[in-house]
């Protein structure tokens, strides 16, 4: 009898796992460029293809020409500028690097708070990515 009921736990708890391993394997093989391919999750290669940069009329057109450029022209700056606030010691307030500048402590985009963005403030932002 007992090995009964442990053999009905363990197949319980087999039922439990099955949707977080299927959920994890799915993320490796969505992000295994990023996981293993040694790409990243990134649009900057939109930078690219824009005036100021030379060869711009005829550079190639972004790998991914869906993701769109706010991530570099707005997001990474301002995550890099709550990066070196923090580092420094201070709280990162106010940008001044669009228009005539804005909160930056309080932004969406940049989230100096919150959990995941964290990674790029503590390793190098680059590879963080």
């Amino acid at each position: 009898m007992m090995r009964l009921e442990a053999r009905v736990r363990g197949g319980r708890a087999a039922a439990r796992a099955l949707p977080t391993v299927l959920f994890l394997l799915l993320a490796l093989v969505l992000f295994a460029p990023a996981v293993v391919g040694g790409k990243v999750l990134s649009a900057n290669d939109e930078l690219l293809v824009h005036p100021p940069y030379p060869g711009w009329e005829t550079a190639p057109l972004p790998s991914n020409p869906l993701l769109s450029a706010d991530p570099s022209y707005v997001f990474q700056p301002d995550q890099l500028q709550a990066r070196e606030a923090l580092r420094s010691g201070r709280l990162p307030v106010w940008t001044a690097g669009i228009g005539a500048g804005r909160p930056l402590l309080a932004a969406q985009q940049s989230a100096p708070f919150f959990p995941v963005n964290w990674i790029g403030d503590v390793f190098p932002y680059w590879e963080s990515l």
